[in-house]
Parts: structure tokens; sequence; C-alpha cells
């Protein structure tokens, strides 16, 4: 025996390296989000900032003019500025969390809606319930050879939970970080 025991090797910790780290700041300005697929154009969602609901401020509202047949939401630029500084390895991952409310279950449907948050081509998917301010968080690993380095983005894409006209969301407290795992 040579007397170096696990405590000695593994005296530590090493943590994953992050590689991006976004939240969300809609106080003052949309962010830079801007709409995403949006049936006729894309000048037919309407997006605010600071808006306020149940007392609390901050929020991004969202609101849809016409009904939506095809896939669509926000995502955060245009793509011309890259969220990751490169491409993507096979077990990137990423944390997330955000509140989203959507509004009136008759622009929604009354059943949850499959709501779409997708970062680095990954689509996560989570149940909102309409009506009700709804605390979503989660991780997904990345399990390719590239990825768009673009992201957030929020998209409906379901037929049965794509918004009507006058359909209404409102999201706050995106965060988004992408490691590396050492």
């Amino acid at each position: 025996m040579l007397g170096l025991g696990s405590s000695l090797l593994h005296s530590g910790s090493i943590a994953d390296t992050l590689l991006f780290s976004y939240t969300s700041d809609f106080t003052s300005s949309i962010d830079s989000f801007i709409a995403q697929s949006i049936e006729d154009s894309a000048s037919d969602l309407t997006l605010t900032y600071n808006e306020t609901i149940s007392g609390s401020d901050g929020w991004l509202k969202g609101v849809f003019a016409e009904d939506q047949a095809s896939p669509g939401g926000i995502k955060w630029h245009d793509g011309t500025v890259a969220m990751f500084p490169d491409n993507g390895l096979t077990g990137d991952y990423f944390t997330y969390s955000y509140k989203i409310y959507l509004h009136d279950t008759s622009t929604w449907g009354s059943d949850d809606v499959r709501t779409s948050l997708n970062v680095l081509n990954i689509h996560h998917y989570d149940q909102i319930t309409p009506e009700g301010v709804v605390n979503v968080s989660g991780t997904s690993t990345f399990s390719g050879d590239d990825y768009d380095r673009n992201g957030p983005m929020f998209i409906w894409n379901l037929v049965d939970d794509q918004p009507s006209a006058s359909a209404v969301f409102y999201i706050k407290d995106v965060r988004v970080d992408l490691y590396r795992p050492y």
C-alpha cells in the first residue's frame, strides 16, 4: 500500500465549466427578444416590457394579433449574436428556469399548453396550465455534434396549443446557464 486513499486523490470537487449565462431583465426593455415564425408577419406579435401581473412587475408581455397555424413564439436576438462561444460537444448541458403566465383559457385552450424552451436546438417541453403563474425549471443535455448557438427561444408548436388571436403570455425571470462537464 502506498497510502494514497481516495480522500487525497478526490479531496475537492472540480466544477463543470460555465460557458454562458443569460438572465432576463424586462424592467426597462424587451431585452433583445423578438418574434419568431409568427403567422403573417412579426408585427402580429406585440411585445411590451415591465408589465405588472398580480402585483409583480418586470414581466415581458406578448399579445398575438392572428391565430397561429404553425410553430411560433419568441427568441432572444435575431440570430446575429452567438449566445455560446463555440460549437457544442456531446455532454454539454443547460439548466434553466423561468416564470410564465398564459392569460385567458379561451385563447390558449382549457387544457395544459405544451410550451417549448429551445436552447442548443434542444426542445425542452413543459406543460403550462393557463390562468396561473407557473415556475418552470430543469436541465437538458446536448447529445449531438453541433448546435444552434442562438437562444433561448420559447415556441408553441403543437396544433392544439398554438395561440389564437388575442392570446396573451407573460414571461419573467428567464435564466439559462450552459455548462461543459469537466
